[in-house]
């Protein structure tokens, strides 16, 4: 009934004080916390305020409702998580907070680090030995209590001078991300002192009272008459006393024991290289220290004490210490611990390109705060010869390239400029970390691969993330000629149809097309290249020029102005409806080898005109067809014809023409289909202007 009585009274505090909850101090929930756990979690409270902690896990008043809190407790819940708690302060008022969170169970089955989470999975906590090594997986990621960054699984410890026990909350995550457990680290410090404290019939309390607790004894301070006290005595701790005792039946040569009680020490403290906080008292070396364990009570005595936290963590508090001198305790003394190992800001990794792939000069930098040293890794270029092998599992595992080793640069910061080889792709990879006085950061990691030279088209592709790689080939050919056109030099594979647009796609950058796979160029009616000042190479490739639907000019597909043009093993086929020419060159270079082609059009139809340009064609099958047609008509500059089938179809027709040109043809064969044909029709027409030679070629007039 008094039980039921107290209960409603507190209820009734409970009820009256949550709506100014904000008043009181917020309770100090160690764990859980806010967020989506794959394991169940430890309610963890900080108690040292002392009074009453409720809680519940229904989101229902704890103290009518929810269960009584005397020490960590599983929450034995998955699911939604409504966790309130009320704290009974011991003035009769009294506090809430309120939290929700999610708990989705995954023990991580037929993970690489499945047996790290089955330590905590059912429990939600690991103990922890000060001195011994804790392990978390490096396949994880971590964050230790309030840090702000994960941190990649390693090896981690705690000083065996620590004597703190502390409730310490971790986070863990795969690498890659996805779900996350949260646990409790309980750690215990190193059990490793003297267990030889000696108990005398005096006791101190506040270093300056002396309790007489045996009345069977007589005592005496210093040079003191002997007597039995029957009240405590007051001491001056500035200086040293002995106190001695003996049997109240005094008699001549009776047993006489005694103590020292030395002045009261100073502790001081001392960081240590590690971030340790080691105390250690000064003075009088008959001094030994301990802290009292989970029974509340000094067993344990050591020269010299120390706090310390795992890697990544902080704590700040006050420790009380227990002095014994000759194993005699003497009173305590309170100091204070300021630990922070969490690591500082990690550098920032800069580079003035977006992405992995780069096709120029790439510069980087790398800065940190300037209270940090700078600790920069650059591994040595990887050549990728073929990089046709490149996709998304190559390059993680080019990421795990070995970097070299860490030098210590400016702390204005790091920069470098990456350049291309034209060897190939260069893999480089770039690591970094900060350092403090105690602890360094997190490694940072920025890797690229930088090729100015290779390209890559699939039509199939999604395109996404195009950067022209193996990995993430271009499916749109203009955005392609774009970012070829950056470059000096470039050679672009092609797989399906690369489609040009209704315009002229301008290219500056020489370039050689390789068929990758059923590989085309299709030209639409308005599509055209304009080579300027650059060299374009076709090898293996089919070219399709749509039949046109407007009575224009003559379109050309391939238009040179000082730049070349090479035909290597291709298939031609131009449809034009009225006029059309296939290349038109000023001052430029075309050279067809090994290839079939195909232009036909209605009134008029050439496969080359050109302008002082150098012709060179050989081992090749051309035809044209129109009304009026022309396989090639040549202003100035040099023709070479060898071994080629060369034919034209039209009512007027030749199959070249030199108009102050040099030409050379050489073992061709000509067919000629005219309806009306003149027995004076040259094939190969020169004028006065002209030089032409001709050796082995054979006619077939129709």
């Amino acid at each position: 009934m008094e039980r039921s009585i107290r209960k409603l009274v507190v209820c009734t505090i409970f009820l009256l004080c949550a709506a100014g909850s904000e008043l009181f101090a917020k309770i100090n929930v160690i764990n859980p916390a806010k967020g989506i756990w794959a394991n169940k979690q430890m309610l963890v409270i900080d108690t040292s305020e002392g009074g009453e902690y409720y809680y519940s896990i229904d989101g229902s008043n704890p103290v009518e409702f929810g269960f009584f809190y005397d020490r960590p407790v599983l929450l034995d819940v998955d699911g939604e998580v409504n966790l309130t708690i009320s704290h009974v302060l011991p003035n009769g008022s009294s506090e809430s907070e309120n939290m929700r969170y999610s708990v989705h169970t995954d023990k991580a089955f037929g993970k690489p680090y499945a047996d790290f989470i089955s330590q905590f999975y059912d429990s939600g906590v690991i103990n922890y030995t000060s001195g011994s090594v804790f392990t978390i997986p490096s396949e994880l990621n971590f964050k230790m209590n309030n840090s702000q960054e994960f941190m990649r699984g390693m090896d981690l410890s705690i000083s065996e001078k620590n004597v703190l026990s502390r409730y310490v909350p971790c986070i863990v995550r795969p690498l890659e991300g996805g779900k996350s457990w949260r646990f409790v680290i309980k750690t215990f410090p190193h059990v490793a002192g003297l267990n030889n404290t000696r108990k005398v019939p005096v006791k101190i309390e506040d270093w300056e009272t002396i309790v007489f607790t045996d009345q069977n004894l007589i005592y005496k301070i210093d040079d003191e008459y002997w007597s039995s006290p029957q009240e405590n005595r007051r001491i001056d701790r500035s200086r040293p006393h002995i106190v001695s005792w003996q049997s109240i039946d005094f008699q001549k040569g009776s047993a006489i024991d005694f103590c020292i009680l030395p002045a009261k020490p100073q502790i001081k403290t001392y960081l240590e290289k590690d971030g340790t906080t080691t105390f250690v008292v000064a003075g009088d070396s008959s001094y030994t220290m301990s802290v009292k364990g989970e029974n509340n009570r000094y067993s344990e005595l050591f020269s010299q004490l120390g706090a310390d936290v795992f890697y990544g963590d902080n704590a700040t508090g006050t420790l009380k210490i227990g002095l014994f001198s000759s194993s005699v305790y003497q009173g305590e003394i309170d100091v204070s611990y300021n630990i922070d190992k969490r690591g500082p800001e990690a550098p920032k990794i800069s580079s003035d390109f977006e992405g992995f792939y780069s096709r120029r000069n790439v510069h980087l930098g790398v800065e940190t705060d300037s209270k940090n040293r700078l600790f920069v890794a650059v591994s040595r270029p990887l050549l990728i010869k073929d990089v046709t092998k490149i996709n998304d599992e190559v390059i993680a595992a080019l990421k795990h390239t070995a970097v070299g080793t860490f030098k210590e640069v400016e702390s204005e910061g790091y920069t470098n400029d990456f350049s291309p080889n034209d060897a190939g792709a260069l893999f480089y990879k770039i690591q970094a970390y900060s350092q403090n006085e105690i602890t360094k950061s997190q490694i940072v990691e920025y890797s690229f691969i930088i090729d100015s030279y290779n390209y890559f088209f699939d039509a199939a592709s999604s395109g996404k993330n195009a950067d022209g790689s193996a990995a993430h080939p271009y499916n749109n050919i203009k955005e392609c000629f774009e970012d070829i056109n950056k470059c000096t030099s470039v050679r672009l594979r092609i797989k399906g149809n690369a489609v040009f647009p209704d315009s002229e796609v301008r290219l500056v950058a020489d370039c050689e097309i390789l068929n990758e796979g059923n590989a085309a160029l299709i030209f639409k009616e308005g599509s055209s290249i304009n080579i300027d000042k650059a060299a374009l190479s076709l090898n293996n490739l089919r070219v399709q020029k749509e039949r046109t639907t407007t009575e224009s000019a003559i379109l050309p597909l391939f238009c040179l102005n000082n730049g070349t043009l090479e035909l290597k093993n291709c298939e031609l086929s131009a449809d034009f409806d009225k006029n059309g020419t296939v290349i038109d060159a000023n001052q430029g270079v075309v050279k067809v080898f090994d290839t079939i082609a195909s232009v036909n059009a209605v009134t008029y139809s050439s496969f080359i005109s050109s302008l002082n340009s150098y012709l060179i064609l050989k081992d090749s099958v051309i035809n044209t067809s129109a009304s009026t047609s022309v396989v090639i008509s040549a202003t100035q500059g040099n023709v070479d014809s060898i071994n080629n089938q060369l034919k034209v179809s039209a009512k007027t027709g030749r199959i070249a023409e030199l108009f102050g040109a040099k030409g050379d043809f050489e073992k061709n064969v000509y067919k000629c289909e005219v309806p009306q044909l003149s027995e004076k029709l040259v094939l190969v027409y020169a004028n006065k202007d002209s030089v032409l030679k001709e050796l082995d070629n054979t006619d077939y007039a129709d």
